[in-house]
């Protein structure tokens, strides 16, 4: 008998719908957040992903990594810096 996975709360972000940019620059600019917004909009609209599309948007250019978590809630796109 075949099962259907079922993912638990520490493999949910792993299988979750994301759109992943990757950057090495010294700072992150509203224009690379606006990019990736793009993508995320043209995903949600256009593809089978409507309001479950993610994003990462991560920046590895300078001494600490930076990371930003994008998502829809309540049908708006919120941030979260991890």
């Amino acid at each position: 008998m075949r099962k259907e996975f079922q993912p638990n709360s520490l493999f949910a972000f792993l299988y979750a719908l994301i759109n992943f940019e990757l950057k090495s620059i010294p700072k992150l600019s509203d224009k690379d957040h606006c990019q990736l917004l793009r993508y995320m909009d043209e995903k949600q609209k256009f593809s089978s992903w409507g309001y479950h599309t993610n994003g990462l948007l991560i920046n590895f250019g300078d001494n600490d990594i930076e990371i930003w978590y994008m998502f829809y809630k309540n049908q708006r796109i919120q941030r979260v810096k991890i």
